[in-house]
C-alpha cells in the first residue's frame, strides 16, 4: 500500500535577467561603468537608466522543500 502523500512548501531563488542601458559622459570605459554602478557621476549627478527590458528567467537555485503540518 503506498504511503499517503504529504503537502510540501517548496521554495527557490529565481534570478531574473534584465538588460539595463545608460548614456553617460566619462573619460574612459572603466569610469563610465563605475559611474553607472554608483548611479552618480563625478559631479554628483544621478544617472538614470535610459532603457530597461526584462529578458528571461536566467536560473533557479537554492531549492528546498519542507513538509507542512
Amino acid at each position: 500500500m503506498p504511503q499517503p502523500r504529504l503537502t510540501y512548501r517548496v521554495t527557490c531563488f529565481a534570478t531574473l535577467l534584465h538588460r539595463v542601458e545608460f548614456e553617460i559622459q566619462a573619460d574612459s570605459e572603466e569610469q563610465a561603468i563605475e559611474f553607472c554602478i554608483a548611479r552618480n557621476d563625478d559631479q554628483g549627478n544621478y544617472i538614470e537608466p535610459t532603457h530597461e527590458k526584462f529578458v528571461e528567467t536566467e536560473s533557479e537555485d537554492g531549492w528546498s522543500a519542507t513538509p507542512i503540518g
